[in-house]
């Protein structure tokens, strides 16, 4: 049994032993429910460690049943490759849209801003032009790394995913 198990099974016998000494049956019944939760917790920490949590009539853990040999197929390649693109959605979708609509919408985004900024603190660009398109020019250009840095992230997600599928 792994540590952490055991650890939860002590502090759980610990629970018991207060719900028996308890003053009041709502103490008893809260040491009670936190023994349940703590015996829970190390059947869950068995579980995670492989092993097999069987109990008999009283309660009582028994020894680990042998568990059956499983032999797998081994797995196509096209599967391995939906299976990988599936699990890398999940955490780092690929971008969906083209560069040139990544940076429209920055295009769009920078002109909003800039009209914002005008009308909050009346700074005319029409007297700046260059300002404005260095401005839009510089959201432009972030929209499209963030389009890359995006597909990249999802590259290594992807490629991460199908190294750990079996072959």
């Amino acid at each position: 049994m792994g540590r952490t198990a055991d650890n939860f099974r002590d502090r759980a016998r610990h629970a018991a032993e207060e719900a028996r000494r308890a003053l009041s049956d709502d103490d008893g019944a809260l040491q009670r429910k936190r023994q349940d939760a703590l015996n829970h917790l190390a059947e869950n920490e068995d579980w995670l460690d492989g092993q097999v949590v069987v109990r008999d009539q009283s309660g009582e853990l028994k020894a680990n049943p042998p568990k059956p040999s499983i032999k797998t197929r081994p797995i196509s390649d096209e599967v391995r490759k939906e299976n990988a693109t599936e699990m890398a959605e999940g955490y780092a979708p690929k971008p969906i849209d083209s560069s040139v609509m990544y940076g429209l919408v920055g295009i769009g985004i920078a002109g909003l801003a800039l009209f914002a900024f005008n009308r909050f603190y009346g700074f005319d660009f029409s007297l700046h032009p260059f300002l404005a398109l260095l401005i839009i020019a510089a959201v432009c250009v972030g929209a499209l790394v963030l389009r890359a840095l995006r597909t990249r992230r999802h590259g290594r997600a992807w490629k991460t995913e199908y190294d750990k599928t079996e072959k």
